[in-house]
């Protein structure tokens, strides 16, 4: 039932890529955790780097699989334009992240493209969880390494929770209001109350 044709895997890897390199940039040009470039700095942003792989691409492949759950043809496809402008902004301090999105076609009613929706989101917050707690019950070095990709994968949910456009969010909040303020809830306290967050502080 599942399959992932060339062009998706390709895609899906490109994707991916763009999205950890301008993840990687925001440490760079916001955080600035290190004062000098060196070998140190460079094994961070590479263990960032693979922590940050399943935030993309588990999101992406969330919505694959609950549409094809539904006997649906979805694939991810890359937007070169909007992956272009990507990737343009790991030079920037302004960033944008939209290097593609999966395409659905059949038959879709409310109920099941909220579904589709939620699942991405769903999978972020999920992630966003196991990296939160390892911040606690790990030491030193990794608990830097979970701060950051705990708070990509929230920025993650919670950017496509929003309910504007073709974001997930807008396609939650039309099915079911409650499900739509619950999921927007949770992860806006998330956001606002991970260490990085701007009530963070209590946490540290």
């Amino acid at each position: 039932m599942f399959s992932f044709s060339k062009t998706e895997r390709q895609d899906l890897l490109l994707g991916t890529l763009i999205f950890t390199l301008v993840e990687l940039s925001v440490i760079v040009y916001q955080f600035n955790i290190f004062s000098n470039v060196n070998i140190e700095f460079f094994g961070f942003l590479a263990l960032v780097g693979i922590s940050c792989i399943p935030l993309f691409l588990f999101h992406e492949i969330a919505h694959k699989l609950t549409a094809q759950g539904y006997g649906l043809y979805s694939e991810f496809r890359l937007n070169k334009q909007w992956a272009i402008y990507s990737l343009l902004t790991v030079l920037i301090p302004f960033k944008i992240i939209a290097p593609g999105a999966v395409i659905t076609t059949g038959t879709l009613d409310r109920d099941i493209n909220a579904r589709i929706a939620m699942a991405g989101p769903l999978v972020n917050l999920l992630l966003g969880g196991v990296f939160f707690i390892l911040i606690f019950i790990t030491n030193s070095e990794w608990r830097l390494i979970f701060l950051f990709t705990s708070k990509f994968t929230f920025d993650i949910a919670l950017f496509n929770l929003l309910p504007f456009s073709i974001l997930d969010g807008s396609k939650i909040i039309i099915w079911n209001k409650y499900v739509y303020y619950l999921l927007i809830f949770i992860s806006v306290s998330m956001w606002l109350f991970h260490p990085f967050g701007l009530f963070g502080m209590v946490l540290l």
